[in-house]
């Protein structure tokens, strides 16, 4: 693993502690030394982490080898545990990402009760 990111068991490093916040929704990364914005509790707040590109690249590599999904230039969608990753992968306009915590659907009551 590159420094500054922890895969294991893909875990993304300096986004777990951020990622296991039940508040938190999802997290983006606009690009390349750009703050992250993190939406909690349907607020976007800016963050004070910024990824530079060689960070941006190895945690979206590590998400496609986990997931045997191959990278290729254009939008890169990967599930992996409660999590969705949507990125954007270009050299022109520089590689960003999405990282959405999937919505828990409740089965609806046998009873029609809520």
């Amino acid at each position: 693993p590159q420094p500054g990111v922890n895969l294991i068991g893909l875990g993304l490093g300096k986004f777990d502690f951020l990622l296991s916040d039940p508040g938190v929704i999802s997290i983006e990364c606009p690009g390349p030394d750009k703050p992250v914005l993190v939406n909690k509790n349907g607020i976007v707040q800016i963050s004070n982490i910024r990824l530079n590109k060689e960070e941006i690249d190895n945690i979206i590599k590590e998400i496609s080898e986990k997931t045997r999904i191959p990278l290729i230039q254009g939008v890169f969608k990967a599930a992996f545990g409660q999590f969705v990753l949507t990125a954007i992968i270009s050299e022109f306009v520089g590689t960003r990402f999405l990282i959405q915590k999937k919505r828990e659907v409740k089965p609806p009551s046998p009873f029609g009760v809520r």
